[in-house]
């Protein structure tokens, strides 16, 4: 089954189909609370490097290529999860009862609090298969920078989690002006390491919190559901920004999603909360989406 999820993103015509109906959780969310999909092995792909007296992290040649599947997983709803090795040759997984080989890909981990970087060129001397994946950790607030030739980018994942931390009780108005200092911090990291102009992918561009669209999103959720809205109760918004490499050119998606506890009656108890990891849309960002995401 997680074979044919992996051949089905790798072939342009079944990809947005599996990506507008199966949440991608791509690793590293999962520290707090009971939000999942952390990938532990993500973590040894950065390196540390410095430009112009500015220090980033950056995945280095060597370690550019990793492996992966794509596994369905039950908890804490189904959903696909991005599972990575650091070899070809499953260490974990079957097929047929032989180790199952897994699809190369590049792979970009976040640091909190940090600027990690990379560029998706096969290393000098690689001979296997071809590279058509790429997938950055979830985002939650993040900003993720696009730059270069289509057919070697340069992705650039930034966290802000220290720069005026939100909360769920801040007023609307006093929300908006922490997501903007955040914003503005990621930005003048970028500045410190891009190239060339970059696309940013940002937190108001995937995760709905203004509460008339979020009360819009909800409703949404609901009918899929067949309640009311106001039986759903936790509402966990992130996303996944994943590439795909066809003739030789990378195009890049944002895939928005969320997770939502809710009720199917109004007086089922705690304990008979269900949970859903719920996508909402599915937006190409990379090289054809100046029309939604800003330049930097």
């Amino acid at each position: 089954m997680s074979e044919g999820f992996v051949s089905k993103l790798l072939n342009p015509k079944d990809r947005l189909g599996v990506m507008r109906l199966h949440a991608i959780l791509t690793g590293d969310l999962g520290r707090q609370g009971e939000k999942p999909g952390r990938t532990d092995y993500s973590k040894e792909l950065l390196s540390p490097k410095t430009k112009s007296g500015f220090d980033y992290l950056h995945v280095a040649k060597a370690d550019r290529v990793s492996y992966f599947d794509v596994r369905p997983e039950a908890l804490p709803a189904p959903h696909l999860k991005l599972h990575i090795e650091p070899q070809s040759v499953s260490a974990q997984f079957l097929s047929h009862k032989k180790a199952k080989v897994l699809r190369p890909m590049f792979y970009l981990p976040y640091e909190q609090n940090g600027t990690a970087r990379m560029t998706l060129s096969e290393p000098d001397g690689y001979n296997g298969d071809e590279v058509r994946f790429f997938a950055t950790a979830t985002i939650d607030g993040c900003s993720v920078y696009i730059e270069g030739p289509s057919n070697a980018p340069k992705v650039t994942h930034i966290n802000a989690a220290a720069i005026s931390p939100t909360t769920r009780v801040d007023p609307w108005d006093q929300k908006q002006l922490k997501i903007q200092a955040k914003i503005a911090d990621m930005d003048a990291r970028f500045v410190q390491v891009q190239r060339r102009t970059g696309h940013v992918l940002e937190r108001p561009h995937y995760m709905v919190e203004e509460k008339r669209e979020l009360k819009a999103l909800k409703k949404r959720f609901a009918q899929t559901k067949g309640i009311p809205y106001q039986q759903i109760g936790m509402y966990d918004p992130f996303g996944a920004v994943l590439g795909f490499q066809d003739g030789g050119h990378w195009t890049f998606y944002v895939q928005k999603s969320a997770k939502f506890d809710w009720r199917r009656r109004p007086e089922d108890p705690p304990r008979l909360m269900q949970s859903s990891l719920w996508v909402h849309e599915v937006l190409e960002i990379w090289p054809n989406g100046p029309n939604h995401y800003r330049q930097v």
